[in-house]
């Protein structure tokens, strides 16, 4: 794989196929995992980002950076105060990663 196929991402866009050269969710997961530290194998795809990992907002910042810095996800920064965190999961943060799409920017009445 060439670094042109690496960087092909565009962040925000979530229109093309799921990139090959993605991080796998095992490295994606142990990254979260060191973070919050935790076993990387107790970081699931259904793991609560506030409410399992038990984050404050100060975590959720340093989350947020590492996520854009190491993984492209500028996007998290456009929508980091419109985001509704309570339920967001680990696993939905990683599709995010994959697609470049958020899975949800605006408050809504529904749970």
């Amino acid at each position: 794989m060439d670094s042109t196929t690496r960087t092909s991402r565009s962040a925000g866009h979530g229109d093309g196929p799921l990139r090959e050269r993605a991080v796998s969710w095992e490295d994606f997961a142990a990254q979260v995992a060191e973070l919050v530290e935790w076993p990387p194998d107790k970081v699931l795809r259904t793991t609560r980002v506030i409410e399992d990992l038990c984050l404050d907002s100060l975590s959720l910042a340093e989350l947020v950076v590492i996520l854009v810095e190491r993984y492209d996800m500028s996007g998290l920064w456009q929508t980091l105060e419109d985001r509704v965190w309570e339920n967001l999961t680990v696993g939905a943060l990683y599709d995010e990663y994959l697609t470049g799409s958020p899975p949800g920017t605006r408050r809504s009445s529904t749970r």
